[in-house]
């Protein structure tokens, strides 16, 4: 049984991340804040809290398969609090995305993760085209996958998020075309419209 003390600490996220996760979740919020409460100790950090909500949502997947999808946004939750260094709900990610992806770019470039070559794109034009529904489409296992082996990393420290890893896909095919940021996005909408 949780002490109070993890009571509290789990009333102090959901204070402070309810609004967030019932946007990411919908209305299966609370049969993971329920499963989370089970799993926390004295002590229990924010970002320890958050893990835990994931954990207790992907073992929900058994019971009903919305919930890989619901896991999946809570997973984006983390990714976002890593990345961007704060919660972000789905509603601000577009243009949250509009002012990371430059800064993205730009970091990969100076820690020699990309091409300098990148940099000479119009990169808020490719900024602008990005589509943050289509975070939404992901079920757990295909963000995960991507999260472990495919997100560039600084440090140990990810720094690329679902759809600026399609743009710097899209943008490496396209380096050679003639016009560039038009056949980046096309790349980019063909790459990240699949059905995870």
């Amino acid at each position: 049984m949780a002490t109070p003390f993890v009571r509290s600490t789990l009333r102090v996220w959901l204070r402070r991340s309810s609004r967030l996760v019932r946007a990411w979740c919908g209305g299966r919020c609370e049969k993971i804040f329920k499963h989370t409460l089970k799993d926390l100790y004295d002590g229990v950090a924010i970002e320890e809290v958050r893990k835990c909500a994931i954990l207790s949502a992907r073992a929900l997947i058994e019971q009903d398969p919305a919930y890989s999808f619901v896991t999946a946004r809570l997973l984006l939750n983390n990714i976002c609090c890593e990345i961007i260094g704060e919660e972000v709900t789905p509603a601000e990610m577009s243009v949250r995305y509009a002012e990371y992806f430059p800064k993205f770019i730009k970091r990969g470039i100076e820690a020699e993760l990309l091409n300098e070559e990148l940099g000479h794109f119009d990169l808020e034009r490719l900024a602008k085209a990005l589509d943050a529904s289509r975070d939404l489409q992901f079920n757990y296992l295909g963000l995960q996958t991507l999260y472990d082996r495919y997100f560039l990393h600084v440090d140990d420290k990810r720094i690329e998020l679902p759809q600026a890893f399609f743009m710097r896909v899209a943008m490496g095919l396209s380096l050679n075309e003639i016009n560039r940021e038009e056949r980046a996005i096309e790349f980019y909408r063909l790459l990240s419209s699949f059905d995870s």
